[in-house]
């Protein structure tokens, strides 16, 4: 059974071998094995230093890119970065999105065509698009 703390995403590997879910309260990235002598088991895989809320495998299918929303204090606005990793918790990249979008909760980071991040956002009503990532 999977112990959760405020679960907000989930993206299965590309070889199906595990699924990594998102815990917003709990600021961590679980791993949940779905196959082999693990299957049925789950990990803390990382520890972040704010509130991931969506993931989503990168075009890779071995990488995985995190909305991370970290709160400052309730006069400061909330930092914004995409965090991506790989399926062993390694962090591979860390692109603050502050500066382009202020203090709005991002709800998820995608990449889709590499070398671009779309950044939604269930607060508002846009898309944004980074680049030359």
């Amino acid at each position: 059974m999977i112990q959760q703390e405020g679960a907000a995403g989930v993206a299965v590997s590309g070889d199906g071998s595990y699924l990594l879910y998102t815990e917003f309260i709990a600021q961590r990235i679980q791993k949940y094995w779905l196959k082999g002598p693990k299957a049925n088991t789950s990990e803390v895989l990382l520890t972040l230093p704010g509130r991931p809320d969506n993931i989503k495998r990168a075009p890779s299918g071995h990488d995985f890119w995190i909305a991370v929303n970290v709160p400052q204090s309730p006069t400061q606005n909330n930092v914004l970065i995409a965090v991506k990793i790989n399926g062993l918790g390694k962090l591979l990249r860390n692109i603050s999105l502050s500066q382009d979008y202020n203090s709005t909760m991002i709800t998820e980071v995608h990449e889709y065509v590499a070398g671009s991040l779309y950044i939604s956002s269930k607060e508002t009503n846009f898309i944004g698009v980074v680049r030359n990532i």
